[in-house]
């Protein structure tokens, strides 16, 4: 069986370590006063990363020698946050400010409708998603020359190795032919279940959404629970294309640097209005 590993990364060695430290609290909306899910935490390009619960607690363990360093809070919706290590005791409580968004009026043409990106065919492979944490990404970029609001985003799933995930659908644009700022302005979160099989569609329509250029899909594992088989390393398993030209991301842990895999696509496709 031929199967691609999409990514896999390593948990943290013991608290018991010399010179690691513990930080944790929880993030809350300086505005409502509600905790905030969800959030990504981490040392920027360090490897160094979280990303809090639905109840917006979090817990990281900071490795000797970032004593210094500064450690960003981001969400989308939110202005970006960062505190020196040194000045945070081991429990914290963060308030994060809420961004004022202002949307796009777009015209729609409903009778109009394109499909883009790598759809699933017999030809397609699996490929593994593999890992020992959360908040880590996998996408892949989709070629785009129209205007489009999106519709729906969709993937291909062989198996899924627990009762259930949790994935939050993140669209960037495109830099330096990187991910660089994610382009919708709400979250687009989802969950998946043992029992999903096949063609997956996530519903965008009241999302607005809207795509001019090039831009790349991921998927960040938010949560997982109820393992079902112990000795598969497999979370979920998902369908790409092999292509020497197909170019596809990795970002093992929250605010990580983004790496390349070349020589496949991610079986990620949409469907999109287009609009004057």
């Amino acid at each position: 069986m031929n199967q691609t590993y999409l990514f896999f990364i390593l948990v943290f060695v013991s608290l018991m370590a010399f010179g690691q430290t513990k930080v944790s609290g929880v993030i809350i909306d300086k505005e409502f006063e509600n905790k905030i899910s969800y959030v990504n935490i981490g040392i920027k390009s360090k490897g160094v990363g979280t990303v809090s619960d639905e109840n917006g607690a979090f817990e990281l363990i900071i490795p000797k020698g970032f004593e210094n360093s500064m450690l960003t809070f981001s969400h989308l919706g939110y202005e970006i946050y960062s505190i020196n290590i040194s000045k945070i005791n081991e429990s914290l409580t963060i308030t994060l400010v809420p961004k004022k968004n202002v949307l796009e009026e777009v015209v729609i043409k409903p009778k109009k409708t394109f499909q883009m990106g790598h759809r699933h065919s017999e030809k397609s492979r699996r490929g593994i998603f593999s890992s020992k944490g959360i908040s880590n990404q996998v996408g892949t970029i989709i070629k785009n020359r129209k205007s489009l609001v999106l519709k729906d985003f969709n993937f291909y799933i062989y198996d899924c190795n627990y009762q259930f995930l949790k994935f939050r659908l993140n669209i960037y644009d495109v830099k330096s032919k990187k991910p660089n700022d994610i382009i919708n302005k709400d979250e687009v979160i989802f969950k998946i279940n043992s029992s999903d099989k096949g063609v997956f569609s996530v519903d965008l329509r009241e999302k607005d959404i809207i795509i001019k250029d090039d831009f790349i899909c991921t998927l960040e594992l938010l949560e997982v629970d109820g393992l079902i088989n112990n000795k598969s390393n497999s979370i979920i398993t998902l369908s790409l294309k092999p292509d020497k030209k197909g170019i596809s991301f990795k970002q093992l842990i929250s605010l990580d640097k983004w790496s390349v895999s070349k020589g496949y696509f991610l079986n990620f496709w949409v469907n999109g209005y287009e609009f004057e």
